[in-house]
């Protein structure tokens, strides 16, 4: 059996401890308010909490979780988020902006989410729905 330091040993407790008493270590369940279209600048990738960053490019919008796949840590809020690679910064691995993993310790990508748009453009995330890495919603501005 490997050998595993206490700092290491009470990381996992407290992890799992956390997972099945509040569910922290995942994203919520449910619809998040994203803010306006126009909140978002094409190129870049926006933290909007809950374990969640939503993107635009030339093709639309998209939301992919910040929940790193291998301790959960929330690289919106310890990483670094850039429109091609999420880092995180408690062990190091890395994504691509496709979600899949560059470098480990983290071997399972990233889940993306289902944007929905509002009347006067407001962008709710529901990350209940899952969506493909490759989809957008169009926006006017685009």
């Amino acid at each position: 059996m490997p050998h595993t330091n206490r700092r290491t040993f009470l990381q996992g407790t407290v992890c799992a401890a956390c997972v099945l008493v509040t569910g922290c270590g995942g994203n919520a369940p449910g619809p998040i308010d994203a803010g306006r279209v126009e909140d978002y600048a094409s190129g870049v990738l926006k933290y909007v909490g809950s374990g969640v960053a939503v993107g635009k490019d030339a093709m639309g919008l998209y939301a992919v979780s910040t929940l790193c796949t291998h301790a959960q840590c929330d690289m919106g809020e310890d990483g670094e988020l850039t429109q091609v690679l999420l880092t995180c910064n408690c062990h190091g691995s890395q994504f691509g902006i496709d979600g899949g993993v560059i470098t480990g310790p983290a071997q399972d990508p990233l889940d993306f989410f289902e944007i929905t748009l509002g009347d006067f453009g407001e962008v709710t995330v529901h990350t209940d729905r899952s969506a493909d890495p490759d989809t957008r919603v169009s926006t006017d501005e685009t």
